[in-house]
């Protein structure tokens, strides 16, 4: 185990961890963390971004609106947001640009 440390530059506790992990489970990856469920599913989540992208004009508020039609369980205009984020679709204002004054407005 020591050459292996040095080869892979970690420290012993993580090589024995890694052996340990490797002859119980016969692999090295990760185990599936429990923790809270997404609110949407994979299908839900490809709805949002088609209704996005076919309507550009329609706010966070209407795409909640039509996704909670057909569900018992309500979505959040955040999850909304965050389902529109993770797949590119960022929704902005215009720059505000500054008023003109009266000398630029005779020019």
């Amino acid at each position: 185990t020591k050459q292996g440390n040095q080869r892979q530059k970690c420290g012993a506790t993580k090589t024995l961890l890694l052996m340990k992990t490797h002859s119980e489970t016969g692999a090295n990856s990760d185990s599936k963390r429990s923790g809270r469920p997404k609110a949407t599913i994979a299908s839900e989540d490809t709805f949002l971004r088609v209704n996005s992208l076919h309507d550009r004009w329609l706010t966070e508020q209407q795409l909640q609106a039509q996704l909670n039609s057909d569900r018992s369980k309500q979505v959040s205009v955040s999850t909304v947001k965050k389902r529109l984020q993770a797949v590119g679709l960022t929704g902005r204002d215009a720059a505000r640009k500054p008023l003109l004054r009266c000398v630029r407005i005779r020019e």
